[in-house]
Protein backbone atom coordinates (compact mmCIF):
# COMPACT_ATOMS: atom_id res chain seq x y z
CA UNK A 1 0.00 0.00 0.00
CA UNK A 2 2.84 2.43 0.84
CA UNK A 3 4.45 2.08 -2.55
CA UNK A 4 1.08 2.19 -4.32
CA UNK A 5 0.36 5.57 -2.75
CA UNK A 6 3.88 6.82 -3.46
CA UNK A 7 3.44 5.85 -7.11
CA UNK A 8 0.02 7.47 -7.10
CA UNK A 9 1.46 10.72 -5.77
CA UNK A 10 4.07 10.76 -8.52
CA UNK A 11 1.46 9.94 -11.17
CA UNK A 12 -0.87 12.68 -9.98
CA UNK A 13 2.00 15.17 -9.93
CA UNK A 14 2.71 14.35 -13.58
CA UNK A 15 -0.96 14.49 -14.50
CA UNK A 16 -1.63 17.82 -12.80
CA UNK A 17 1.18 19.84 -14.31
CA UNK A 18 -1.39 22.19 -15.82
CA UNK A 19 -1.14 25.80 -16.87
CA UNK A 20 -4.33 27.04 -15.26
CA UNK A 21 -4.48 27.11 -11.47
CA UNK A 22 -8.06 25.86 -11.37
CA UNK A 23 -7.66 22.96 -13.79
CA UNK A 24 -8.63 19.55 -12.46
CA UNK A 25 -9.99 16.47 -14.15
CA UNK A 26 -12.93 16.08 -14.57
CA UNK A 27 -12.99 19.38 -16.47
CA UNK A 28 -16.75 19.71 -16.94
CA UNK A 29 -19.96 18.57 -15.32
CA UNK A 30 -20.47 15.58 -17.65
CA UNK A 31 -17.04 14.17 -16.86
CA UNK A 32 -17.56 14.86 -13.17
CA UNK A 33 -20.53 12.52 -13.02
CA UNK A 34 -18.53 9.81 -14.77
CA UNK A 35 -15.39 10.30 -12.73
CA UNK A 36 -16.66 9.65 -9.20
CA UNK A 37 -17.25 5.91 -9.38
CA UNK A 38 -15.10 4.25 -6.71
CA UNK A 39 -13.04 4.92 -3.60
CA UNK A 40 -9.86 5.09 -5.67
CA UNK A 41 -11.23 8.19 -7.44
CA UNK A 42 -11.70 9.91 -4.09
CA UNK A 43 -8.27 8.84 -2.84
CA UNK A 44 -6.59 10.00 -6.06
CA UNK A 45 -8.10 13.46 -5.80
CA UNK A 46 -7.14 13.79 -2.13
CA UNK A 47 -3.60 12.81 -3.09
CA UNK A 48 -3.60 15.46 -5.82
CA UNK A 49 -4.27 18.08 -3.13
CA UNK A 50 -1.14 16.92 -1.29
CA UNK A 51 0.91 16.87 -4.49
CA UNK A 52 -0.13 20.36 -5.48
CA UNK A 53 0.62 21.65 -1.99
CA UNK A 54 4.06 20.04 -2.12
CA UNK A 55 4.63 21.57 -5.55
CA UNK A 56 4.27 24.98 -3.87
CA UNK A 57 7.30 24.32 -1.62
CA UNK A 58 9.67 26.79 -3.36
CA UNK A 59 6.98 29.45 -3.03
CA UNK A 60 6.42 28.65 0.67
CA UNK A 61 10.14 29.16 1.28
CA UNK A 62 10.05 32.48 -0.55
CA UNK A 63 7.00 33.70 1.34
CA UNK A 64 8.11 32.45 4.73
CA UNK A 65 11.79 33.39 4.69
CA UNK A 66 13.12 35.73 2.00
CA UNK A 67 11.79 39.05 3.35
CA UNK A 68 13.01 38.26 6.86
CA UNK A 69 16.46 38.51 8.42
CA UNK A 70 18.04 35.04 8.43
CA UNK A 71 18.34 34.31 4.70
CA UNK A 72 20.90 35.83 2.37
CA UNK A 73 19.96 35.58 -1.31
CA UNK A 74 22.66 34.89 -3.89
CA UNK A 75 23.38 38.07 -5.84
CA UNK A 76 22.83 36.22 -9.14
CA UNK A 77 19.10 36.00 -8.44
CA UNK A 78 17.97 39.56 -9.06
CA UNK A 79 14.24 39.07 -8.38
CA UNK A 80 14.69 37.33 -5.03
CA UNK A 81 17.42 39.82 -4.08
CA UNK A 82 14.89 42.61 -4.52
CA UNK A 83 12.42 40.67 -2.37
CA UNK A 84 15.18 40.22 0.20
CA UNK A 85 15.48 44.01 0.27
CA UNK A 86 11.71 44.65 0.54
CA UNK A 87 11.55 45.91 -3.07
CA UNK A 88 8.46 44.09 -4.34
CA UNK A 89 6.10 44.75 -7.25
CA UNK A 90 2.96 43.08 -8.58
CA UNK A 91 4.72 41.62 -11.64
CA UNK A 92 7.19 39.58 -9.59
CA UNK A 93 6.95 35.84 -10.21
CA UNK A 94 7.08 35.03 -6.50
CA UNK A 95 3.73 36.69 -5.75
CA UNK A 96 1.83 34.11 -7.82
CA UNK A 97 -0.51 31.95 -5.74
CA UNK A 98 -1.56 29.37 -8.34
CA UNK A 99 -0.17 26.20 -6.71
CA UNK A 100 -2.04 26.91 -3.47
CA UNK A 101 -5.34 27.41 -5.28
CA UNK A 102 -4.73 24.26 -7.31
CA UNK A 103 -4.46 22.33 -4.04
CA UNK A 104 -7.61 24.04 -2.77
CA UNK A 105 -9.45 23.09 -5.95
CA UNK A 106 -8.58 19.40 -5.50
CA UNK A 107 -9.82 19.59 -1.91
CA UNK A 108 -13.02 21.33 -2.99
CA UNK A 109 -13.70 18.58 -5.53
CA UNK A 110 -13.48 15.93 -2.83
CA UNK A 111 -15.67 17.91 -0.45
CA UNK A 112 -18.41 18.37 -3.06
CA UNK A 113 -18.36 15.16 -5.07
CA UNK A 114 -16.96 12.32 -2.94
CA UNK A 115 -20.44 11.48 -1.65
CA UNK A 116 -21.43 10.39 -5.19
CA UNK A 117 -19.32 7.28 -4.66
CA UNK A 118 -21.50 6.03 -1.80
CA UNK A 119 -24.15 4.71 -4.18
CA UNK A 120 -21.62 3.24 -6.62
CA UNK A 121 -18.94 1.52 -4.57
CA UNK A 122 -20.34 -0.93 -1.98
CA UNK A 123 -17.05 -0.87 -0.04
CA UNK A 124 -17.13 2.92 0.32
CA UNK A 125 -18.73 3.73 3.68
CA UNK A 126 -19.95 6.89 5.40
CA UNK A 127 -16.97 6.66 7.75
CA UNK A 128 -14.53 6.54 4.85
CA UNK A 129 -16.33 9.46 3.20
CA UNK A 130 -16.07 11.55 6.35
CA UNK A 131 -12.37 10.77 6.70
CA UNK A 132 -11.55 11.76 3.13
CA UNK A 133 -13.61 14.94 3.33
CA UNK A 134 -12.01 15.84 6.67
CA UNK A 135 -8.57 15.31 5.17
CA UNK A 136 -9.49 17.55 2.23
CA UNK A 137 -10.89 20.28 4.47
CA UNK A 138 -7.77 20.24 6.66
CA UNK A 139 -5.51 20.59 3.60
CA UNK A 140 -7.70 23.39 2.30
CA UNK A 141 -7.43 25.11 5.69
CA UNK A 142 -3.64 24.85 5.61
CA UNK A 143 -3.48 26.31 2.11
CA UNK A 144 -5.76 29.21 3.06
CA UNK A 145 -3.72 29.89 6.20
CA UNK A 146 -0.61 30.27 4.06
CA UNK A 147 -2.50 32.60 1.71
CA UNK A 148 -3.97 34.75 4.49
CA UNK A 149 -0.61 35.22 6.21
CA UNK A 150 1.02 36.08 2.89
CA UNK A 151 -1.57 38.29 1.18
CA UNK A 152 -3.87 39.38 4.02
CA UNK A 153 -7.05 39.10 1.95
CA UNK A 154 -7.66 36.59 -0.84
CA UNK A 155 -10.63 35.06 -2.68
CA UNK A 156 -12.38 32.45 -0.54
CA UNK A 157 -13.35 29.70 -2.98
CA UNK A 158 -15.29 26.76 -1.55
CA UNK A 159 -16.57 25.22 -4.78
CA UNK A 160 -14.46 23.24 -7.28
CA UNK A 161 -13.88 24.83 -10.66
CA UNK A 162 -14.88 22.07 -13.09
CA UNK A 163 -16.64 23.88 -15.92
CA UNK A 164 -16.05 26.90 -18.14
CA UNK A 165 -19.68 27.83 -17.40
CA UNK A 166 -18.78 28.66 -13.80
CA UNK A 167 -18.23 32.23 -12.69
CA UNK A 168 -14.48 32.81 -12.55
CA UNK A 169 -14.32 36.28 -11.04
CA UNK A 170 -14.34 36.24 -7.25
CA UNK A 171 -13.58 39.18 -4.92
CA UNK A 172 -11.26 39.04 -1.94
CA UNK A 173 -12.68 38.07 1.42
CA UNK A 174 -11.63 39.76 4.66
CA UNK A 175 -9.00 37.90 6.65
CA UNK A 176 -11.42 37.41 9.55
CA UNK A 177 -13.96 35.68 7.30
CA UNK A 178 -11.37 33.23 5.97
CA UNK A 179 -9.97 32.48 9.42
CA UNK A 180 -13.48 31.84 10.73
CA UNK A 181 -14.19 29.47 7.82
CA UNK A 182 -11.05 27.37 8.30
CA UNK A 183 -11.43 27.34 12.08
CA UNK A 184 -14.97 26.01 11.72
CA UNK A 185 -13.76 23.45 9.19
CA UNK A 186 -10.99 22.20 11.47
CA UNK A 187 -13.37 21.81 14.40
CA UNK A 188 -15.50 19.61 12.14
CA UNK A 189 -12.44 17.70 10.92
CA UNK A 190 -11.19 16.82 14.40
CA UNK A 191 -14.19 14.55 14.98
CA UNK A 192 -13.48 12.63 11.77
CA UNK A 193 -9.76 12.63 11.00
CA UNK A 194 -7.70 9.58 11.83
CA UNK A 195 -5.63 9.58 14.99
CA UNK A 196 -3.20 7.23 13.26
CA UNK A 197 -2.72 5.24 10.07
CA UNK A 198 -2.14 1.77 11.53
CA UNK A 199 -5.63 0.28 11.42
CA UNK A 200 -5.81 -0.81 7.81
CA UNK A 201 -5.33 -4.42 6.70
CA UNK A 202 -1.58 -4.19 7.00
CA UNK A 203 0.92 -5.02 9.77
CA UNK A 204 0.91 -2.52 12.61
CA UNK A 205 3.48 0.18 11.95
CA UNK A 206 3.67 -0.27 8.18
CA UNK A 207 1.81 2.99 7.70
CA UNK A 208 3.89 4.98 10.17
CA UNK A 209 5.16 7.29 7.43
CA UNK A 210 1.57 8.42 6.82
CA UNK A 211 1.19 9.35 10.47
CA UNK A 212 3.67 12.15 9.79
CA UNK A 213 2.85 12.97 6.18
CA UNK A 214 -0.93 12.82 5.95
CA UNK A 215 -3.33 14.99 7.88
CA UNK A 216 -4.35 13.46 11.21
CA UNK A 217 -6.28 14.92 14.10
CA UNK A 218 -2.90 15.96 15.52
CA UNK A 219 -2.00 17.94 12.43
CA UNK A 220 -5.36 19.68 12.72
CA UNK A 221 -4.65 20.54 16.38
CA UNK A 222 -1.26 22.04 15.43
CA UNK A 223 -2.74 24.04 12.57
CA UNK A 224 -5.57 25.31 14.75
CA UNK A 225 -3.13 26.31 17.50
CA UNK A 226 -1.18 28.31 14.91
CA UNK A 227 -4.35 29.98 13.63
CA UNK A 228 -5.40 30.94 17.16
CA UNK A 229 -1.94 32.36 17.88
CA UNK A 230 -2.11 34.43 14.70
CA UNK A 231 -5.63 35.57 15.58
CA UNK A 232 -4.65 36.57 19.14
CA UNK A 233 -6.90 33.93 20.72
CA UNK A 234 -4.35 32.87 23.29
CA UNK A 235 -6.43 30.72 25.63
CA UNK A 236 -7.67 28.74 22.63
CA UNK A 237 -4.11 28.35 21.35
CA UNK A 238 -3.03 26.92 24.70
CA UNK A 239 -5.96 24.50 24.64
CA UNK A 240 -4.88 23.11 21.26
CA UNK A 241 -1.24 22.87 22.36
CA UNK A 242 -2.32 21.02 25.51
CA UNK A 243 -4.23 18.50 23.39
CA UNK A 244 -1.01 17.66 21.56
CA UNK A 245 1.18 17.62 24.65
CA UNK A 246 -1.27 15.55 26.69
CA UNK A 247 -1.67 13.00 23.89
CA UNK A 248 1.77 11.53 24.75
CA UNK A 249 2.23 10.74 21.07
CA UNK A 250 5.14 13.10 20.44
CA UNK A 251 8.45 13.97 22.08
CA UNK A 252 11.47 16.18 21.60
CA UNK A 253 13.92 13.74 20.11
CA UNK A 254 17.41 13.57 21.65
CA UNK A 255 16.07 15.17 24.85
CA UNK A 256 16.04 13.63 28.33
CA UNK A 257 17.84 10.50 27.12
CA UNK A 258 20.45 8.35 28.81
CA UNK A 259 23.99 8.37 27.43
CA UNK A 260 23.38 5.02 25.77
CA UNK A 261 20.18 6.22 24.12
CA UNK A 262 21.74 9.48 22.98
CA UNK A 263 24.38 7.58 21.06
CA UNK A 264 21.63 6.27 18.82
CA UNK A 265 19.64 9.48 18.43
CA UNK A 266 20.50 13.07 17.56
CA UNK A 267 18.59 16.28 16.98
CA UNK A 268 19.67 16.17 13.33
CA UNK A 269 17.49 13.13 12.66
CA UNK A 270 14.57 15.56 12.43
CA UNK A 271 15.90 16.37 8.96
CA UNK A 272 17.74 13.19 8.05
CA UNK A 273 16.10 10.80 7.58
CA UNK A 274 13.02 12.68 8.92
CA UNK A 275 9.68 11.28 10.01
CA UNK A 276 10.69 11.22 13.68
CA UNK A 277 8.47 11.06 16.76
CA UNK A 278 8.80 14.85 16.99
CA UNK A 279 7.14 15.38 13.63
CA UNK A 280 3.42 16.20 13.60
CA UNK A 281 2.98 16.92 9.89
CA UNK A 282 5.55 17.10 7.11
CA UNK A 283 5.60 16.91 3.32
CA UNK A 284 6.91 13.49 2.33
CA UNK A 285 9.49 13.13 -0.44
CA UNK A 286 11.39 10.09 -1.67
CA UNK A 287 14.16 10.47 -4.25
CA UNK A 288 14.17 6.74 -4.99
CA UNK A 289 10.59 7.01 -6.24
CA UNK A 290 11.25 10.14 -8.32
CA UNK A 291 9.56 12.25 -5.64
CA UNK A 292 12.26 14.84 -5.27
CA UNK A 293 12.33 18.49 -4.30
CA UNK A 294 14.64 21.43 -4.84
CA UNK A 295 15.81 21.92 -1.25
CA UNK A 296 19.38 20.84 -1.92
CA UNK A 297 19.58 23.02 -5.03
CA UNK A 298 18.13 26.02 -3.22
CA UNK A 299 20.40 25.73 -0.18
CA UNK A 300 23.55 24.30 -1.71
CA UNK A 301 23.36 23.82 -5.47
CA UNK A 302 26.65 22.50 -6.82
CA UNK A 303 28.59 24.08 -3.99
CA UNK A 304 28.54 27.62 -5.36
CA UNK A 305 25.25 28.12 -7.17
CA UNK A 306 23.11 28.21 -4.03
CA UNK A 307 20.04 30.45 -3.85
CA UNK A 308 19.87 30.88 -0.06
CA UNK A 309 22.52 30.92 2.65
CA UNK A 310 22.62 32.10 6.25
CA UNK A 311 23.18 35.79 6.83
CA UNK A 312 26.34 37.06 8.52
CA UNK A 313 24.22 38.42 11.38
CA UNK A 314 22.77 34.95 11.95
CA UNK A 315 26.23 33.36 12.17
CA UNK A 316 27.37 36.06 14.57
CA UNK A 317 24.34 35.49 16.79
CA UNK A 318 24.94 31.75 17.00
CA UNK A 319 28.60 32.37 17.80
CA UNK A 320 27.43 34.05 21.01
CA UNK A 321 26.04 30.69 22.18
CA UNK A 322 28.54 28.23 20.66
CA UNK A 323 27.03 25.19 22.40
CA UNK A 324 23.66 25.64 20.69
CA UNK A 325 23.09 22.50 18.60
CA UNK A 326 20.91 24.47 16.21
CA UNK A 327 23.73 26.73 15.08
CA UNK A 328 27.05 26.22 13.35
CA UNK A 329 27.43 22.65 12.02
CA UNK A 330 23.81 21.96 12.91
CA UNK A 331 21.46 24.23 10.99
CA UNK A 332 24.18 25.70 8.81
CA UNK A 333 27.82 25.07 8.01
CA UNK A 334 30.72 26.00 5.75
CA UNK A 335 32.36 29.26 4.77
CA UNK A 336 29.17 30.36 2.96
CA UNK A 337 26.86 29.40 5.84
CA UNK A 338 25.01 26.76 3.82
CA UNK A 339 21.81 25.60 5.49
CA UNK A 340 23.16 22.21 6.44
CA UNK A 341 19.89 20.79 7.81
CA UNK A 342 18.78 20.19 4.20
CA UNK A 343 22.19 19.12 2.89
CA UNK A 344 23.81 16.73 5.34
CA UNK A 345 23.33 13.30 6.83
CA UNK A 346 24.29 14.37 10.35
CA UNK A 347 25.92 17.11 12.36
CA UNK A 348 28.58 18.65 10.13
CA UNK A 349 31.48 18.42 12.57
CA UNK A 350 30.93 14.68 13.06
CA UNK A 351 31.34 11.89 10.50
CA UNK A 352 28.58 13.31 8.34
CA UNK A 353 28.58 13.92 4.62
CA UNK A 354 26.47 15.64 2.00
CA UNK A 355 23.32 13.87 0.95
CA UNK A 356 23.84 11.78 -2.15
CA UNK A 357 21.79 11.75 -5.33
CA UNK A 358 19.65 8.93 -3.98
CA UNK A 359 18.58 10.85 -0.84
CA UNK A 360 18.61 14.56 -1.63
CA UNK A 361 14.88 15.02 -1.06
CA UNK A 362 14.62 16.09 2.56
CA UNK A 363 11.09 16.11 3.96
CA UNK A 364 9.63 19.54 4.60
CA UNK A 365 8.40 19.88 8.18
CA UNK A 366 5.21 21.91 8.56
CA UNK A 367 4.67 21.30 12.31
CA UNK A 368 6.77 19.55 14.93
CA UNK A 369 6.59 19.14 18.68
CA UNK A 370 9.19 21.77 19.59
CA UNK A 371 7.06 24.44 17.94
CA UNK A 372 4.09 23.50 20.09
CA UNK A 373 6.04 24.52 23.22
CA UNK A 374 7.12 27.75 21.53
CA UNK A 375 3.54 28.52 20.49
CA UNK A 376 2.34 27.91 24.01
CA UNK A 377 5.16 30.03 25.45
CA UNK A 378 4.07 32.96 23.28
CA UNK A 379 0.44 32.52 24.27
CA UNK A 380 1.33 32.32 27.97
CA UNK A 381 3.43 35.47 27.57
CA UNK A 382 0.49 37.37 26.11
CA UNK A 383 -1.66 36.22 29.03
CA UNK A 384 1.06 37.41 31.47
CA UNK A 385 1.80 33.92 32.77
CA UNK A 386 5.55 34.41 32.71
CA UNK A 387 6.54 31.27 34.72
CA UNK A 388 4.66 28.95 32.35
CA UNK A 389 6.09 30.74 29.32
CA UNK A 390 9.64 30.44 30.65
CA UNK A 391 9.17 26.74 31.38
CA UNK A 392 8.05 26.04 27.80
CA UNK A 393 10.84 28.15 26.34
CA UNK A 394 13.46 26.33 28.39
CA UNK A 395 12.16 22.91 27.32
CA UNK A 396 13.28 23.75 23.80
CA UNK A 397 16.49 25.53 24.83
CA UNK A 398 17.65 22.67 27.01
CA UNK A 399 17.30 20.17 24.17
CA UNK A 400 19.49 22.48 22.07
CA UNK A 401 22.03 22.73 24.93
CA UNK A 402 21.44 26.49 24.94
CA UNK A 403 21.52 28.30 28.31
CA UNK A 404 18.16 28.38 30.07
CA UNK A 405 16.44 31.67 30.74
CA UNK A 406 16.24 32.33 34.46
CA UNK A 407 12.79 33.26 35.74
CA UNK A 408 14.24 36.23 37.64
CA UNK A 409 15.72 37.62 34.41
CA UNK A 410 12.48 37.00 32.55
CA UNK A 411 10.44 38.71 35.26
CA UNK A 412 12.47 41.89 34.82
CA UNK A 413 11.64 42.09 31.10
CA UNK A 414 8.77 44.03 29.62
CA UNK A 415 6.20 42.01 27.73
CA UNK A 416 7.66 43.22 24.43
CA UNK A 417 11.18 42.24 25.49
CA UNK A 418 10.10 38.80 26.60
CA UNK A 419 8.07 38.21 23.44
CA UNK A 420 11.13 39.12 21.42
CA UNK A 421 13.07 36.53 23.43
CA UNK A 422 10.54 33.86 22.43
CA UNK A 423 10.57 35.11 18.85
CA UNK A 424 14.35 34.85 18.76
CA UNK A 425 14.27 31.25 19.94
CA UNK A 426 11.72 30.44 17.26
CA UNK A 427 14.21 31.86 14.76
CA UNK A 428 16.93 29.48 15.96
CA UNK A 429 14.78 26.40 16.41
CA UNK A 430 12.75 26.73 13.20
CA UNK A 431 15.49 28.12 10.99
CA UNK A 432 14.50 28.10 7.29
CA UNK A 433 11.43 25.98 7.98
CA UNK A 434 9.23 28.63 6.38
CA UNK A 435 8.28 30.35 9.63
CA UNK A 436 10.36 33.49 10.17
CA UNK A 437 8.47 36.06 8.08
CA UNK A 438 5.12 34.97 9.46
CA UNK A 439 6.54 35.18 13.00
CA UNK A 440 7.65 38.76 12.39
CA UNK A 441 4.28 39.77 10.97
CA UNK A 442 2.40 38.06 13.81
CA UNK A 443 4.54 39.92 16.34
CA UNK A 444 4.17 43.24 14.50
CA UNK A 445 0.38 43.13 14.30
CA UNK A 446 -0.28 42.22 17.95
CA UNK A 447 -2.72 44.52 19.70
CA UNK A 448 -3.42 46.58 16.59
CA UNK A 449 0.23 46.80 15.46
CA UNK A 450 1.46 48.01 18.83
CA UNK A 451 4.80 46.16 18.45
CA UNK A 452 5.54 47.02 14.85
CA UNK A 453 8.47 49.38 15.47
CA UNK A 454 10.74 46.55 16.66
CA UNK A 455 9.99 44.60 13.50
CA UNK A 456 10.79 47.54 11.25
CA UNK A 457 14.29 47.59 12.73
CA UNK A 458 14.69 43.97 11.64
CA UNK A 459 13.31 44.59 8.15
CA UNK A 460 15.58 47.57 7.50
CA UNK A 461 18.81 45.72 8.24
CA UNK A 462 19.62 45.24 4.56
CA UNK A 463 18.59 48.75 3.47
CA UNK A 464 21.30 51.37 3.15
CA UNK A 465 21.13 54.31 5.54
CA UNK A 466 20.49 56.74 2.68
CA UNK A 467 17.50 54.78 1.41
CA UNK A 468 15.93 53.96 4.76
CA UNK A 469 13.59 56.99 4.94
CA UNK A 470 11.90 55.84 1.71
CA UNK A 471 11.39 52.31 3.02
CA UNK A 472 10.27 53.48 6.45
CA UNK A 473 7.47 55.38 4.75
CA UNK A 474 6.45 52.34 2.71
CA UNK A 475 6.74 49.80 5.53
CA UNK A 476 4.80 52.02 7.91
CA UNK A 477 1.71 51.05 5.92
CA UNK A 478 0.38 47.97 7.68
CA UNK A 479 -0.63 46.45 4.36
CA UNK A 480 3.04 46.44 3.27
CA UNK A 481 3.60 43.42 5.50
CA UNK A 482 1.56 41.45 2.97
CA UNK A 483 2.39 40.77 -0.68
CA UNK A 484 0.66 42.37 -3.66
CA UNK A 485 -1.71 40.47 -5.92
CA UNK A 486 0.02 39.47 -9.13
CA UNK A 487 -0.89 41.64 -12.12
CA UNK A 488 -2.13 38.63 -14.12
CA UNK A 489 -4.74 37.88 -11.46
CA UNK A 490 -5.94 41.48 -11.55
CA UNK A 491 -6.26 41.34 -15.34
CA UNK A 492 -8.29 38.12 -15.37
CA UNK A 493 -10.44 38.84 -12.31
CA UNK A 494 -11.90 42.34 -12.39
CA UNK A 495 -13.38 41.96 -8.90
CA UNK A 496 -9.95 41.82 -7.28
CA UNK A 497 -8.58 45.00 -5.69
CA UNK A 498 -4.85 45.50 -5.30
CA UNK A 499 -3.25 45.70 -1.85
CA UNK A 500 -3.21 49.49 -1.21
CA UNK A 501 0.50 49.40 -0.25
CA UNK A 502 1.33 48.48 -3.86
CA UNK A 503 -0.97 50.81 -5.82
Amino acid sequence: MKYTIIFLLAAVLFATGCNTWLDLEPDNERLTQQYWEKEEDVSTTVMSSYVRLRKALPRLIQWGEVRADVVQVASSNANLTRMNQQNITSDDEFVKWGDLYASINSANAVIKYASLVLDKDPLFTEQKLDRYVAEAKALRALAYFYLVRTFGEVPLILEPYVSDRQEFTVPKSPQAVILNQITTDLRWCMKRLRTEYTDWEEPTGSLAWQNRSRMTVWGAHALLADIFLWNEQYAECIEECNALINSNRFRLIAADLTVEEYEDETWFQLFYPGGTEESIFEFYFNSLNDEGNTLMTLFYGNGSNYTYSGSAALAEEFNETPRDLRGLNGSFAGANNYFWKYLGTGVANADASNRRTSNTAANWIVYRYAEIFLMRAEAYAMLDDRPSAVADLNRVRERAQSPSLMLEAAASMSRQEFLFEVLNDRKKELLVEGKRWYDLVRYAKKENFAYKSEILDVLLQRISVNERPIWVTRLNQNESLYLPIHKDELETNNLLVQNPAYK
